[in-house]
């Protein structure tokens, strides 16, 4: 039975860069920007509000390197906006 979150259905292993015990960082196949990452929970989850305590600690870990080598590496001292974005529930329209 296939999953209805495409995010926990995501299996594009070709721009896997790291995997923690609670996320994944894939490389954006689409660069709208150079470095465009996509941070992955390695669980379903329906809303950031339903992170535990050491998956949002984990979640700063990880997004304090991607951005300063983003930063440091591609773009030359602009500073790089991350977007955390939650999928539409599937009981929601």
């Amino acid at each position: 039975m296939m999953s209805m979150c495409e995010w926990c259905d995501y299996k594009e292993y070709e721009w896997l860069l790291h995997k923690s015990l609670h996320w994944s960082v894939y490389l954006a196949d689409e660069q709208d920007y150079v470095g465009r990452c996509i941070l992955v929970l390695n669980r379903h989850c329906g809303s950031l509000s339903e992170l535990d305590i050491s998956e949002w600690i984990e979640l700063k870990t990880i997004i304090e390197p991607v951005c300063r080598t983003a930063n440091d590496a591609l773009l030359y001292g602009v500073v790089p906006v991350c977007v955390l974005c939650e999928t539409e529930h599937p009981g929601r329209r």
